[in-house]
């Protein structure tokens, strides 16, 4: 494998670019809370020590069974510089594609969230075999209530609460960085229409050079703009990037305000802040400073030789 040494080659050297290029820059929008590139440092290398303590090695595999939250992006990148790899779980999977993947993926720790809306994580773990789990060592549970039960799978559970970790936010807490680009990092499923979901690995270097190429072939590193990813299930749907000043009030906006719809060829319908507006994708955007960046279908996000793609 042909590796280009001026780029990062590894996730925790993907981090150190962007540290030390805009660490005071907002890397992460959650709800009404920003996260600036060295406030993310802080949290993975906090969470790689916690993990690190709870006996994570280099090539474990740890599987993540949460929702979209920072603690899924601060463990994937701690996992990431101890070597290890995160498995990710769909917050869709019953009892039996969890008790396959379990099983298959030989995770050592599940992190999990026990109730999140009207998903009903308790119900799913009562009918996994304790025989699918008998590489786990112990259940992370995040959100942890005071009634949270003392073991689930007949493991022990243990609380993660990102907030709380020691020096969270500071750079103190560290480990040895085991990030390396023929590593594992990530793990993921596919849909298993014929059988069980089949595990695909992805090591570091593939993830870390997929991310440098969408970055720069759809123009996201350009300063200001902004990145609203919308996971569609049935309908296609366009990731939009708006620059930070709207032209049309002159306001500072801190994230994207709009999610683009397309209902037919060529044509978007932009929802945003109290309107709904539909326009022809090849007529000036509502915004100015808006552009789709690309388009596609659940099926076929990434595929390359699906993309719509259009540019103003």
């Amino acid at each position: 494998m042909t590796q280009d040494n001026a780029s990062p080659a590894t996730l925790s050297a993907l981090l150190a670019r962007n540290l030390d290029l805009r660490g005071e820059s907002v890397a992460f929008v959650e709800g009404e809370r920003e996260i600036t590139y060295r406030e993310f440092d802080g949290m993975v290398r906090c969470s790689a020590a916690w993990l690190a303590g709870q006996g994570v090695k280099p090539g474990d595999r740890v599987a993540v069974w949460l929702v979209n939250r920072i603690e899924w992006l601060a463990l994937y990148f701690g996992l990431a510089r101890l070597g290890a790899a995160l498995m990710t779980v769909n917050t869709r999977y019953r009892t039996h594609e969890l008790a396959y993947i379990l099983e298959r993926s030989q995770a050592s720790l599940l992190v999990l969230q026990l109730n999140f809306r009207k998903i009903d994580f308790p119900a799913v773990l009562r009918d996994v075999p304790l025989e699918a789990a008998l590489a786990l060592r112990k259940v992370v549970v995040v959100d942890a209530r005071e009634d949270m039960p003392a073991q689930v799978l007949g493991r022990p559970t243990i609380r993660f609460d990102l907030a709380a970790l020691p020096d969270a936010g500071m750079p103190d807490a560290d480990t040895p960085d085991h990030a390396a680009p023929d590593s594992p990092c990530v793990l993921f499923t596919t849909s298993g229409t014929t059988s069980g979901p089949k595990l695909v690995v992805h090591t570091q270097y593939t993830a870390t050079r997929h991310s440098l190429n969408v970055a720069q072939g759809f123009d996201l590193e350009a300063d200001g703009v902004r990145l609203l990813a919308v996971v569609g299930i049935d309908e296609k749907i366009a990731v939009v990037g708006v620059d930070d000043r709207d032209v049309a009030d002159g306001k500072q906006h801190r994230r994207v305000e709009a999610i683009v719809r397309l209902d037919a060829p060529n044509r978007a319908v932009f929802q945003g802040d109290d309107r709904t507006v539909a326009a022809n994708a090849l007529d000036p955007m509502p915004a100015s400073n808006a552009r789709i960046r690309a388009a596609g279908t659940a099926e076929t996000w990434g595929d390359r030789r699906h993309p719509a793609r259009f540019g103003h």
